[in-house]
């Protein structure tokens, strides 16, 4: 993301003025990318849908990524491969709920309960549609909270 630092860097790190194009040519470059490298287009399409649900499920009541939220009648089976790309990809990062916060966490996670984050702030703001005058006027009411 060398460009997207170059005009932040530009615009004197003033988010107001920022292109935010560039991050949204760099989400258009990460489905481009979906498409080549993955040649099940039914499998493509579960791998968008997931990542084009992140910021909604970031606010979900249950504080866990939920398939039904994708599709409502989407199952883990269904999306463990499309996951699994994205995580390798590392375009997302997951994490897990603990039982009990103690070393090693590894020993008390919950594989079922987590969560997905998209691995830049920037992209997310884009894909969540979060404007930088919400940001510094702390307008974003729930989503903050979550």
């Amino acid at each position: 993301m060398p460009e997207s630092t170059k005009s932040f860097i530009e615009s004197e790190f003033d988010t107001t003025k920022y292109d935010k194009s560039i991050l949204e040519s760099i989400i258009i470059s990460y489905f481009d990318d979906m498409q080549r490298y993955v040649k099940n287009k039914s499998e493509t399409k579960k791998i968008k849908n997931i990542y084009d649900s992140i910021s909604t499920q970031l606010t979900n009541q249950s504080k866990k990524f939920q398939y039904s939220k994708i599709d409502k009648n989407a199952r883990s089976r269904d999306y463990e491969l499309a996951l699994d790309w994205l995580l390798e990809s590392n375009l997302i990062l997951q994490s897990f709920q603990v039982s009990l916060p103690t070393i090693p966490l590894k020993a008390y996670s919950k594989d079922d309960f987590f969560k997905i984050f998209i691995n830049d702030v920037g992209l997310l703001s884009v894909l969540s549609e979060i404007k930088p005058s919400d940001i510094l006027l702390d307008n974003l009411g729930i989503f903050k909270a979550h």
